[in-house]
């Protein structure tokens, strides 16, 4: 609908978040298309919405649009976020090497608190490549990722446990 608009599309940005409660256990809930929820919905969904409207985002009469990615400082597992519990790590993406019904990108067993780290992991790779790609074909597009820090009070905790969101937004909030 939007694209028989005529409207031109200078900027988009990628910012769905599902962060499930680190205790979570297997079977990895999964998207309708077989992918693990969490990393189906913070990278596959923004993966494949970038590269379908990168088109238009180039024919944008913008001298500069821009593909904006939200990450998070997680994905880095040497920052305050990302060395707490499971550590995110791709390995040899075994996970996304069966194209679908696996549980982590690594192939490994599910882990709810490691399925997020990851995502935001390959949110940054992604940026990074499609950065690197639209430089090599000198498009006007711009990618990049960033973490907004730390939001409890956006959903993105609404699968968490409320006593310990209520304990967490007051130390975030009050400390």
């Amino acid at each position: 609908e939007w694209q028989t608009g005529g409207k031109p599309l200078d900027v988009l940005v990628c910012n769905a978040g599902l962060s499930l409660s680190t205790a979570a256990k297997p079977p990895a809930p999964k998207t309708a298309d077989g992918f693990e929820l969490t990393v189906g919905t913070n990278h596959l969904g923004h993966f494949l919405l970038c590269n379908l409207l990168l088109p238009d985002l180039e024919k944008s009469p913008d001298p500069h649009p821009r593909l904006v990615i939200t990450a998070s400082q997680v994905h880095d597992p040497e920052s305050a976020g990302g060395n707490v519990g499971s550590k995110a790590t791709l390995g040899s993406m075994a996970g996304l090497a069966q194209r679908s019904g696996w549980d982590m990108v690594d192939g490994g067993a599910f882990d709810g608190d490691k399925a997020y780290k990851d995502s935001k992991l390959c949110n940054v790779l992604f940026a990074r490549e499609m950065q690197r790609r639209l430089t090599a074909k000198q498009s006007k597009v711009t990618c990049n990722s960033f973490s907004p820090g730390l939001i409890t009070k956006s959903g993105l905790f609404r699968d968490q446990n409320p006593l310990f969101v209520g304990v967490f937004d007051f130390i975030v909030y009050n400390v």
